[in-house]
């Protein structure tokens, strides 16, 4: 028997998309259904057989839901959240794959004990710049780390239930608090995308910039390959997690200044002593 009866995931773009390959293609969900405002996205998972059927936020399509994935930008889930709640039953796991946490939960924690539904905040580190259903993997998830933050009365039913969807999917699961989890995405992936989107736009106002990019190579397409990444997305992050990426980006700003400050002083010695501690960081974690 699959694990899932039905699984409905609203925001069929690259995640949700994924989310919906991965359970079909390993028979996690006996039946997937597909939510989101833009119809061509709905066509193009059906078309592609990630979904099999498109729903929305009413009775219908949520009464016998089991879990609830939203996929959509972080500025419009409380919205969306409050909009379901009433429709679930108690059996029903509410969860997302947003970049932040805290303001989330405290926009929807008042709404949570009007209703029956379990409301499990999770946040899957795996992506690209690619956007749709088009560029949905079945394998996105493998070997990723899965990022829960349960509420302090999460029940263990649920916690348990959505650690082993996501371990199907075949993520590695790591939990911790709200608050946590947003002060180390803006350390290890808010403030490096801000910095990426910075070099990129630097770079394309420079008088000669379409020289400058014809003579780039894989050293700047690595760099900025995040850089890609959709704006409205880190538009809605940036100022839902406003306060952590700024104490990041002040760091990187010290950091700058003491690196300004070595080259004008001829201070080779410093800058090889950093570069030497930042490769043997580099190496011991991915090399």
């Amino acid at each position: 028997m699959p694990f899932l009866n039905k699984l409905t995931i609203v925001g069929i773009g690259l995640l949700g998309g994924s989310i919906a390959a991965a359970a079909k293609d390993k028979g996690i969900t006996q039946q997937c259904v597909g939510i989101d405002c833009n119809a061509q996205h709905l066509q193009y998972a059906k078309q592609l057989n990630l979904i099999d059927s498109i729903g929305a936020l009413d009775a219908e399509t949520l009464q016998d839901t089991e879990l609830l994935i939203f996929c959509t930008p972080v500025s419009t889930l409380p919205a969306l959240i409050r909009k379901a709640l009433p429709f679930l039953p108690s059996t029903a796991i509410i969860s997302d794959v947003g970049s932040t946490k805290a303001s989330l939960v405290a926009a929807i924690a008042p709404e949570l004990h009007l209703h029956k539904a379990v409301f499990i905040p999770a946040h899957p580190i795996a992506g690209s710049q690619h956007n749709g259903p088009q560029a949905a993997q079945a394998n996105l998830f493998e070997n990723k780390p899965i990022l829960l933050t349960p509420l302090d009365n999460t029940p263990d039913w649920a916690l348990n239930k959505l650690r082993e969807f996501w371990r199907l999917l075949g993520g590695n699961i790591t939990e911790g608090s709200p608050q946590w989890h947003d002060e180390v995405f803006a350390e290890i992936s808010h403030a490096p995308h801000l910095l990426s989107f910075l070099a990129v736009d630097l770079i394309n106002k420079q008088p000669e910039a379409d020289k400058l990019w014809a003579l780039a190579g894989n050293g700047l397409r690595d760099f900025t390959r995040i850089g890609a990444s959709h704006p409205d997305m880190w538009r809605d992050i940036s100022l839902e997690n406003r306060d952590a990426i700024l104490n990041s980006l002040k760091r990187y700003r010290i950091g700058l200044d003491e690196m300004i400050h070595q080259l004008e002083n001829n201070d080779i010695e410093a800058l090889y002593t950093l570069f030497k501690r930042a490769q043997a960081a580099r190496k011991k974690r991915w090399d």
